[in-house]
């Protein structure tokens, strides 16, 4: 049996065994520094954080102090990969500097020449070959070691975490400081606030007691006063203007009815009428009446002119209107001015006062019914005996109690009212009745304050867009006064207010023509009924 010959070999009988070695030896050397490279830069992910800084976020218990831990914390981070990433790279490039180090020292011996017992070289190349991998991991160990060294996270500082501490005890004292200084400020302006609200409490029950005080003074002056007016009701502004109104139209009617046909048939030239009517009739109309006698037409406007004429003087311009005892209303008089006179001074409104409530008590004698009674019979009958003359066939019984109804008794209640008022009421003319005729203005302008009556116009009242395109206005007479106002005051009277113009009566003329000229009276023939008594009384006609 013959026994397989073992194969042997010397060493360098097989050259690229020998060269092999080397080669993988390099090759190993070369690939590992790389899978080393990534298992460095891969270990950070396997190691482990550090769980302090999570025992400072449980001690911070306010949010402020948790925003300042983690800004430091994360500045102290960002220094710490910073320095890591530095260390990481010189780590390695120092293991590579030494893998080419030994590298090269290897290269640079010589290889040593084969010896010729084969056994002794497979041992040394074995044992070689189990050197180098006993190098290589050491060197993967030392790789390892500095990986870890350079990727594991720094604690924070010490001395950081202990200023850190330091830093929230501190803020912590300072926000107590803070509430215990809030808490101490409330408490003050508490107190302050008590303090106060006592304070005014006793302001108020002194205040209290003083409006209660005024209160009743208050009360005694309006008792006083109150005791001073008049315990009726005043008449006012609108109703005294529509009585007024109302009186004036029921004289313009009544003529207009009762009168009007008479007129236009000149009744009076057919009887002699009396004097003394006559002569009361021509008295009682205006001057201006009598110079626009020449004017056809205007025997009832100065009918109308005489009644309210009348009607002013008897009634509404006295002080009061209704005569009592002979000497009586001197007397009243004398004691109105006395009562102005006393010291200390009144003042306008009470001295207005006074009067009002004596008048009021004359009025509400058992007496003032018959004197009122008496007065209104006269002044029924001289208005009737006037007015007759232009219908001397007439009932002088009936027209009587027409007047009566009509005129006399309105106006009398009228001034009744204005008379007992505090205010003061007055009847007024217009200027033209005391101007003469030269001197009286023809511009439409000047007649826009007047009720104007167009005689050219058969008697319709101007409106005041006819002002912008008439000619020259020619003025006649007054028929009716104003009622003006004047409200008192403590010592005076308010300016005066005009509640009912006055109505005058006028000519118009048209746009372009010259003015209307009143014609001269010629008595002999004379156009009007007035003008004709006039002529008549002038010449002593009546007996």
């Amino acid at each position: 049996m013959v026994t397989p010959e073992k194969k042997t070999h010397v060493v360098g009988e097989y050259p690229e065994e020998e060269e092999s070695l080397p080669d993988a030896e390099n090759d190993l050397m070369q690939w590992e520094p790389e899978r080393k490279r990534a298992s460095i830069l891969e270990e950070p992910k396997k190691i482990e954080q550090p769980n302090q800084m999570e025992k400072l976020e449980r001690m911070r218990q306010k949010e402020k102090d948790e925003r300042r831990a983690r800004e430091v914390r994360e500045e102290q981070g960002k220094k710490a990969d910073d320095s890591d990433l530095l260390v990481s790279e010189e780590g390695y490039e120092k293991v590579e500097r030494h893998d080419l180090e030994d590298t090269r020292e290897r290269g640079s011996q010589s290889p040593k020449k084969p010896s010729r017992n084969p056994e002794p070289q497979k041992k040394n190349e074995k044992e070689r070959f189990e050197e180098s991998l006993m190098r290589q991991k050491e060197r993967l160990k030392k790789i390892e070691d500095v990986g870890r060294e350079t990727i594991k996270p720094k604690a924070p500082p010490k001395v950081a975490l202990d200023s850190a501490a330091e830093d929230d005890k501190k803020t912590s004292r300072e926000s107590k400081l803070e509430e215990q200084l809030t808490i101490h400020s409330t408490l003050e302006q508490a107190c302050s606030t008590a303090a106060k609200f006592e304070e005014s409490q006793k302001e108020c029950e002194v205040l209290r007691e003083q409006v209660i005080s005024l209160r009743k003074e208050l009360s005694d002056a309006h008792n006083f006063i109150f005791s001073l007016q008049p315990r009726r009701e005043q008449i006012t502004e609108s109703e005294a203007a529509t009585e007024f109104k109302s009186l004036y139209a029921s004289v313009e009617e009544w003529v207009e009815t009762k009168l009007g046909d008479d007129i236009m048939e000149a009744m009076i030239k057919k009887v002699r009428p009396s004097a003394k009517p006559a002569r009361n009739f021509i008295n009682f109309t205006t001057h201006a009446g009598q110079e626009a006698t020449g004017c056809s037409g205007t025997d009832e406007y100065n009918v109308i002119t005489m009644i309210m004429n009348f009607l002013c003087v008897e009634i509404f311009d006295k002080d009061f209107y209704c005569p009592i005892e002979d000497g009586g209303m001197e007397f009243l008089t004398s004691i109105l001015t006395s009562m102005r006179n006393l010291e200390p001074r009144r003042d306008m409104a009470t001295w207005r006062h006074w009067r009002s409530e004596l008048y009021t008590a004359l009025a509400n004698r058992h007496e003032f019914a018959d004197q009122r009674q008496r007065a209104s019979a006269r002044l029924v009958s001289e208005l009737t005996n006037m007015l007759a003359i232009f219908v001397p066939e007439a009932d002088k019984k009936v027209l009587g109690a027409s007047v009566k109804t009509t005129i006399i008794e309105p106006a009398l209640n009228l001034a009744h009212k204005l008379h007992l008022s505090v205010n003061k009421f007055s009847l007024e003319w217009s200027h033209f009745m005391r101007t003469r005729p030269e001197e009286r203005p023809l511009d439409p302008k000047y007649f826009l304050p007047f009720e104007c009556v167009d005689l050219a116009r058969s008697g319709k009242v101007l409106k005041p867009q006819a002002f912008e395109n008439s000619g020259p206005i020619t003025y006649l007479f007054d028929l009716s006064p104003a009622l003006v106002f004047e409200a008192v005051k403590a010592d005076s009277f308010a300016e005066p207010k005009v509640l009912k113009r006055q109505r005058i009566l006028v000519v118009a003329s048209k746009e372009g023509q010259s003015r209307f000229i009143v014609p001269r009276v010629e008595f002999v023939e004379c156009p009007t009924l007035v003008g004709w008594l006039l002529y008549k009384l002038h010449n002593k006609y009546f007996f």
